[in-house]
C-alpha cells in the first residue's frame, strides 16, 4: 500500500494500533494480549523508519499512556523526545518530553538532564532567544544542583544582555552569583554586571562592580582592563556631575563628551548612540546637535543597524539642512543604498536566512519581554490590592496561583512566539530572494536620489563626489548612458580642474569612443589633454586620438597623433605600437 498512497498507508499503521489498543481494552484475558505492546512498538517503529515521525510520535504515546509499566514504555518515551528534538525539530516539545522522563526515573537522570541544557545551548546559539530562555530557565530552576545550572543562568543574562535589556540581565547574573559560589560563570556574571550598569548610566555601581571584579580576582588576566574602565567611569561621573549641575551652559558638551568616551575608549556604540540622541533630544538648538545626530546615524552604520542609520543620517539633512554635515549625511545614505544592492546582489539563501533570523527572533524577544512585563505588573497589582484591604491569606494564596499560571503562560509564549519567528524567517527570506533584480535596482535609485539631494546642498563639499556616484550608477549598473553623460557633463561644467573632473572627462570620452562616435571621441580626449595634461591617463587619451582618427580613415591625421604620442610620451608604454602604426599608414594607406 505504501507504494500506492504514502498518505494511506500512514493512516492505516496509526488506525491499526488505535485498533490493537481497543481490542485489548476489551479482551483484556485474552491469551495473546502481552503480545500487544510489541505489536504497537513495531507499527511505531515501522512509521519512524518510514518518516512518518508525527505519527510515530502518536503511536509511542499510546503505548507509554496504556503500558506505563511495560519495558517498552522507557523506550516509547525516550523516542518521542528524541524524535521531537532530531526529527520534528520541536525543541521545546523535546524538553518538556526530557522532563518527563527524568521524573519517571527518580528525578536524578543525568544523561537525560544534559540533553535538556544542550537543547537550551543550541536555541542560544541558533538566536531562538524567546525558547532558548524558557528551556535555559526551566533547566536552571528543575536543576539547580546540576553542573550547568549556573552557566544556563548566565546564557540567560547573555541573552537578556545581547537584546538590552539590561535590567533583566543583572537580575539573572546576579542570581548567578548568589546561588553558585564558584565557576568560570561566577567570574563572567560580575564582569558583565558592570558592563550592564554602565548602560544604565550608573557610573559610580560600575565603579563598584569593577572594584568587586578586582577584590574577588586579584590575579585575572582581565584586572588592568577593569582598573582602566574604572578611570573613565571616574572621567564619565565627573562629566555627569556638569550635566546634572543647575543652569550649566556647557551641560550639552558635558554630554556629548559622555557619548565620545563610550565609543573610543569604552567600546560600547550602542550605550554611545543613547548619549547622543540625549544631546539631540535635551538641546536641538546647540551647536553640537547636528554633530551628535551625525554620530548617532554613523555608529548605527558601524554595527550594521542599516534601517535606523539611515534615519539619523536623513534626520541631520532635514533638521539642519545649513550643517557641514548635511550633505556628508546625504551621501553616506547613498553610499548604504550602494551597499545595499551589491549584498543583494551576492546573497545567498543561507546569508538571507541568517539576516532574517535576526530580525525575526528580536522581534519575538520583543514581544515576549512586554508580554511578561504586563503580566507581572497585573499580577502584583492584583496582591497589592488584596495586601491593601487586609485579605493577606487571599494574597497568599493569589500569588501561589499567579505564579503557576504565570509559568503556563510563559511556555504558551514561547511556543507561539518561537513558531511566528520561525515563519517569519521564511517569509523574510523568500521576500529578499524573490524580485532581486527589481530589488537591486530599487536600491540604485534611492542612492541616486540620495546623491543628488547632496550635490544640492549649499556649499557643499561632497557635490562632486556625489555626481561622480550618480553617473557611475547610471552608467555601469542602471545601464542608461544618456543621464551618466549628462552627469559627467554637469561635473566637468561646475567642477573643472578637480580630480573628479578629471575622472568624468575620461568617462565621456570613453563613452563616445565605445558608441563608436569616433569624431566626439577625438573632441573628448583634446579636451581631456588640454585641460590634465600631468594626468596618468594623458599618454593613453593621446594615444587614443590616433586610434580614432584611424577609424575615420584620416590617415595622415592619425599618423600625426602617432608621432605626437612619440614625442610627447618617449617613455610610454605604445611608443612601439605608435612607431609600428605609423610604418603600416606609410605602407598600406598612403
Amino acid at each position: 500500500m505504501e507504494a500506492f498512497s504514502p498518505a494511506l498507508a500512514r493512516g492505516q499503521y496509526v488506525r491499526a494500533a488505535r485498533e490493537l489498543q481497543a481490542i485489548a481494552t476489551k479482551h483484556h484475558d485474552h491469551p495473546n494480549i502481552a503480545a500487544v505492546p510489541d505489536m504497537m512498538w513495531n507499527i511505531a517503529m515501522q512509521l519512524a523508519a518510514r518518516g512518518h515521525h508525527k505519527d510515530a510520535v502518536t503511536v509511542w504515546d499510546l503505548l507509554r499512556i496504556y503500558y506505563p509499566t511495560h519495558p517498552l514504555a522507557q523506550q516509547a518515551a525516550m523516542s518521542v523526545a528524541r524524535t521531537y528534538q532530531y526529527n520534528l525539530k520541536r525543541p521545546l516539545m523535546a524538553a518538556e518530553a526530557y522532563l518527563e522522563i527524568n521524573a519517571s526515573r527518580g528525578g536524578n537522570d543525568l544523561a537525560v538532564q544534559n540533553e535538556i541544557f544542550n537543547i537550551g545551548s543550541a536555541l542560544r546559539n541558533e538566536k531562538r532567544w524567546v525558547e532558548a530562555l524558557h528551556v535555559l530557565e526551566t533547566f536552571a530552576d528543575t536543576f539547580p544542583r546540576h553542573r550547568s545550572a549556573g552557566v544556563a543562568l548566565t546564557m540567560v543574562g547573555e541573552i537578556h544582555q545581547t537584546n538590552e535589556a539590561w535590567e533583566d540581565a543583572i537580575t539573572a547574573y546576579r542570581r548567578v552569583i548568589a546561588e553558585y559560589d564558584n565557576g568560570d560563570w561566577v567570574r563572567q556574571a560580575k564582569w558583565s554586571i558592570a558592563e550592564c550598569t554602565i548602560n544604565l548610566s550608573q557610573w559610580r555601581q560600575a565603579i563598584a562592580a569593577y572594584r568587586t571584579y578586582i577584590t574577588s580576582y586579584p590575579g585575572d588576566g582581565q584586572i588592568g582592563e577593569a582598573e582602566r574602565r574604572i578611570g573613565i567611569l571616574k572621567d564619565l561621573d565627573r562629566y555627569q556631575a556638569l550635566i546634572d549641575e543647575e543652569g550649566q551652559r556647557k551641560a550639552f558638551d558635558a554630554q556629548f563628551q559622555i557619548a565620545e568616551i563610550l565609543v573610543a575608549q569604552l567600546g560600547n556604540p550602542v550605550k554611545a548612540i543613547i548619549e547622543y540622541r540625549k544631546v539631540t533630544q535635551n538641546w536641538p538648538a546647540s551647536h553640537l546637535a547636528d554633530d551628535a545626530l551625525f554620530k548617532v546615524g554613523t555608529t548605527y552604520r558601524s554595527i550594521g543597524e542599516t534601517d535606523k542609520a539611515r534615519q539619523a543620517l536623513l534626520a541631520v539633512a532635514t533638521n539642519y539642512p545649513t550643517s557641514p554635515w548635511a550633505d556628508d549625511a546625504l551621501f553616506i545614505i547613498g553610499q548604504m543604498y550602494e551597499d545595499e544592492a551589491r549584498q543583494l546582489a551576492a546573497v545567498t539563501r543561507q546569508q538571507s536566512a541568517e539576516m532574517a533570523q535576526d530580525i525575526a527572533q528580536g522581534a519575538a524577544y520583543g514581544e515576549w519581554a512586554t508580554g511578561n512585563r504586563e503580566e507581572l505588573a497585573r499580577q502584583r497589582e492584583a496582591v497589592r490590592e488584596l495586601k491593601a484591604g487586609g485579605r493577606l491569606g487571599e494574597a497568599e494564596m493569589t500569588e501561589a496561583r499567579n505564579a503557576a499560571i504565570f509559568s503556563q503562560l510563559n511556555i504558551s509564549r514561547a511556543v507561539v512566539l518561537g513558531g511566528k519567528a520561525a515563519r517569519q524567517v521564511e517569509a523574510l527570506t523568500a521576500s529578499q530572494l524573490a524580485d532581486r533584480q527589481d530589488k537591486i535596482n530599487a536600491a540604485l535609485r534611492e542612492a541616486v536620489a540620495s546623491y543628488e539631494r547632496a550635490a544640492k546642498v549649499p556649499t557643499a563639499d561632497k557635490a562632486d563626489e556625489s555626481l561622480l556616484r550618480m553617473a557611475v550608477i547610471y552608467a555601469e549598473q542602471l545601464k542608461d548612458p544618456d543621464q551618466a553623460m549628462e552627469t559627467y557633463r554637469e561635473i566637468v561644467r561646475q567642477f573643472s580642474g578637480t580630480a573628479v573632473a578629471e575622472d568624468a572627462s575620461w568617462r565621456i570620452a570613453q563613452h563616445h569612443e565605445r558608441q563608436g562616435e569616433y569624431a566626439q571621441a577625438i573632441e573628448a580626449y583634446d579636451a581631456f589633454l588640454r585641460n590634465y595634461r600631468r594626468s596618468a591617463m594623458a599618454s593613453e587619451a593621446q594615444f587614443a586620438i590616433a586610434e580614432n582618427y584611424e577609424q575615420l580613415g584620416e590617415w595622415v591625421k592619425a599618423m600625426d597623433a602617432y608621432t605626437n604620442y612619440i614625442n610627447n610620451f618617449p617613455d610610454g608604454p605604445k611608443v612601439a605600437k605608435a612607431r609600428q602604426q605609423i610604418n603600416w599608414i606609410r605602407q598600406y594607406r598612403l
